[in-house]
C-alpha cells in the first residue's frame, strides 16, 4: 500500500505491518495490548519524509524497515524519527535503516523500565545516522539524558552490531540502496522477513538492514 498515514489505536490482538510505502505521513501504534506470543511486528515498509511513534504499547517488533525524516532539534517528547513512549522494555528494533537530515534527535525514548541495567539487544544491526551530535533521548522519571551513539552502545548497550553512518540510496526518493558495501549484509536472521519489499528472497544468514535487500 501506498499512503500518507497509518495508524492503529486500541489493537488486543498481534498485527503485521508491512509493505507499505508511507510518503510524508507517520506510523502511530497506541495503546495497544499484544503479547510476546502475538506481538505487533512492524516489517518491510518504506518511510519517506516521516516519523514512528510507538505509544503506550508494550510488545512489537519493528525490523526490516527504511525510516527517513527530517526533524530539527527538540527536546520534547515525540521529537525523533522513531519515537518509544512508555514501554517497559519488551520490544526488538532490528534491522532498520533509520535516518534523520537534520540535526535533531534520532530516537527518542520515554520508557520508565529504561535504565542502566535495561536488558541490552532492545535494538541492533540498524543503520542509524543523524545530521546532529545526538541520536539518542532518553527521558526518565529523573533525568532527561542525551546519548552519542557509542554513549548508547558502551552505556545501555545497544546497538553493538549496529553502524553510525548516512547510507548511499539511489536517489532523494528512491530508497534502494545504491551499491554500500559499509552497510551491506549488516542485518541478523534472529528477526528478519524471508524477502523484501521487492519480494526478493532474503540472505538467511546476513539479510540487509531496511525496506529492500542489495549486493
Amino acid at each position: 500500500n501506498t499512503g500518507g498515514a497509518i495508524t492503529v489505536k486500541h489493537l488486543s490482538n498481534g498485527l503485521n505491518i508491512s509493505n507499505n510505502t508511507i510518503a510524508k505521513g507517520d506510523l502511530t501504534i497506541e495503546n495497544c495490548t499484544a503479547t510476546l506470543a502475538t506481538p505487533i511486528n512492524i516489517y518491510n515498509n518504506v518511510l519517506d519524509s516521516g516519523s514512528v511513534y510507538i505509544d503506550n504499547t508494550p510488545v512489537f517488533n519493528l525490523y526490516n524497515n527504511t525510516i527517513v525524516g527530517k526533524r530539527t532539534f527538540s527536546a520534547f517528547i515525540g521529537d525523533g524519527i522513531l519515537n518509544i513512549n512508555s514501554t517497559n522494555g519488551a520490544y526488538k528494533v532490528y534491522n532498520n535503516i533509520i535516518i534523520n537530515k537534520e540535526r535533531g534527535l534520532l530516537i527518542n525514548i520515554t520508557d520508565p523500565g529504561f535504565t542502566n541495567n535495561v536488558v541490552p539487544g532492545l535494538f541492533d544491526n540498524n543503520v542509524l545516522y543523524s545530521a546532529g551530535d545526538t541520536l539518542v533521548y532518553i527521558h526518565l522519571s529523573n533525568a532527561m539524558l542525551l546519548k552519542s551513539f557509542a554513549q548508547w552502545q558502551g552505556i545501555y548497550h545497544q546497538d553493538l552490531n549496529s553502524v553510525n553512518v548516512q547510507p548511499y540510496f539511489v536517489g532523494a526518493h528512491d530508497l534502494h540502496i545504491n551499491n554500500d558495501s559499509r552497510i551491506n549484509n549488516i542485518g541478523s536472521p534472529i528477526l528478519s522477513s524471508t524477502s523484501d519489499m521487492d519480494g526478493i528472497a532474503r540472505n538467511t544468514t546476513h539479510p540487509d538492514a531496511g525496506a529492500y535487500e542489495f549486493d
